[in-house]
């Protein structure tokens, strides 16, 4: 197996791996950090979703998903040019947790891993890039078409959240 691929899969595994810390300190960042926000004057903070942790765990399946296809369809093709523009979105996601978390002065429920996978993400981005056949142009215009679709896709599920609370209520309920 080349380099390359193992980078690849990296890109699912480092993804589960923050995104962990994000489901497992959801509910303790919201009860450790509501005070402080509110006497700050914030009006929106972040990973304040007064939903549960499987509503918000249904938005993180949706997102590893989308990373475990690009992976696979990078693997099939051997074309890494989608898999590098949204390994540079997870790595940018990375940093605006760590700007996020230095700007309010706070613990959020992503900062540890943002921490440890900020420095190997861009290592991997930069040993990557001579897998990647085309000219620097192509690989920004990958990097900056990927960022937008991934965080507007984060977007969008950060506004369904509540929807999927819904469905999760109604499914409890049950219906026999």
């Amino acid at each position: 197996m080349s380099r390359i691929y193992v980078m690849v899969w990296l890109l699912p595994i480092l993804f589960m791996i923050h995104d962990f810390e994000e489901i497992i300190m959801l509910k303790p960042c919201q009860k450790r950090n509501q005070a402080y926000f509110v006497k700050k004057g914030y009006r929106q903070y972040p990973f304040n979703y007064p939903e549960s942790t499987s509503a918000f765990s249904i938005a993180v399946l949706e997102e590893f998903i989308l990373a475990s296809l690009v992976a696979l369809i990078s693997s099939f093709t051997g074309q890494v040019i989608l898999w590098y523009g949204v390994f540079f979105a997870f790595t940018l996601h990375l940093l605006f947790h760590l700007i996020t978390a230095v700007k309010i002065k706070r613990y959020i429920g992503s900062t540890f891993t943002s921490i440890v996978l900020l420095l190997p993400c861009c290592y991997i981005l930069y040993d990557s890039i001579m897998y990647i056949p085309t000219e620097p142009v192509n690989i920004a215009l990958a990097c900056i078409v990927c960022s937008v679709f991934t965080f507007a896709n984060v977007y969008a599920l950060i506004k369904l959240i509540p929807v999927f609370e819904y469905f999760l209520v109604a499914f409890s309920k049950g219906g026999d």
